[in-house]
Formats: C-alpha cells, structure tokens, sequence
C-alpha cells in the first residue's frame, strides 16, 4: 500500500515534455585478425570519412576508402588504400580521427615443393 502511494505521487509529480538527446560523431577501430580492420563510426548527416594506410596519418592519400554513412564495417586491410603500418581514418567536418596499427598479415609466403610433405612458412 505505501509503495503504491509512492509512485503515484511520482507519477503525478512529472510533467511531460521535450526530450532531447544528442547523438554525437565518434568513431572505434578494432583490429579483426585475418587482415581486417572494424570501424564502428557514428556521423553526422552531410559528414563523410576518409580512411587510408600511413606510417604517419598526416600524409593523405590520393584516393582514400570513404564512409558516407555511419555503421559497422568490417575492411579487408588489402581494399585500404595507401601504404604504410598505421590505418588511419579521418572525419574533418566532424572533428573524428582515428588511428591504429595494421593488423599482422604475411609479406609473402612460402611453399616448399621440393619434398613430398609441403610446408607452408610465412617470410
């Protein structure tokens, strides 16, 4: 009984209203293994992301991999443009950079024929 009278009059104490909640741009990298960068990005509605390869983030591609629309992504490292060991992503008009080391991928590999047991080694 008292806790019925509780909310009651905590129900009948609020006042219905505007609500307003900002959302604002951000943006997370993951390193997905198996050569694959995540980007969970959040922007804003005319806003777009440039996202290349760079040993520094301050040299920008010609033509960058671009987000126009926020969402969850999952990037073969290999479909990134540029070169370098550091993924960077860049939102100028939203004011978001991100940056992360490139995923561990093989430079080259190496099959061994010259036995009838093959061996596969990464150089």
């Amino acid at each position: 009984m008292l806790l019925g009278a509780c909310c009651s009059l905590w129900a009948a104490d609020s006042k219905p209203g505007p609500v307003s909640v900002v959302i604002a741009p951000a943006v997370a990298l993951e390193n997905m293994g198996n050569n694959a960068v995540r980007v969970k990005i959040r922007l804003s509605p005319a806003s777009s992301a440039h996202i290349w390869l760079s040993n520094t983030c301050a040299d920008t591609t010609a033509g960058p991999y671009i987000l126009s629309l926020s969402g969850d992504y999952t990037i073969p490292v290999s479909a990134i443009p540029g070169a370098g060991d550091t993924v960077c992503v860049v939102s100028v008009l939203d004011g978001l950079t991100a940056r992360m080391n490139v995923p561990n991928r093989p430079k080259s590999v190496f099959v061994d024929t010259s036995s009838t047991v093959q061996t596969v080694s990464t150089i």
